[in-house]
């Protein structure tokens, strides 16, 4: 059961296929029901990539990317990889 969730996860999400800090492929998929989002974590480093939907569309999920000029040296559209951030308090 494991493997065909991992294939179709690999189908749906072809340009998700190892983490954007480590280049690690040792991920894992997670879901979130009350918040209606997904979660890509890497198991290496322990960077996530979240998946949103939309309100219309709440069953397809999509990667947060980067917006023009949101990070200084990234391009339009990469991928939003970033560092689980604990609380210090």
């Amino acid at each position: 059961m494991f493997e065909c969730v991992q294939e179709a996860y690999k189908h749906m999400y072809r340009d998700i296929l190892e983490c954007g800090e480590c280049h690690s492929d040792n991920l894992d998929l997670r879901a979130y029901s009350n918040n209606n989002y997904l979660k890509v974590m890497c198991l290496d480093c322990g960077a996530e990539l979240v998946l949103t939907s939309k309100r219309e569309e709440p069953n397809v999920h999509f990667p947060r990317r980067y917006k023009e000029g949101e990070k200084e040296g990234v391009p339009k559209g990469t991928l939003k990889w970033e560092h689980y951030k604990r609380d210090e308090s």
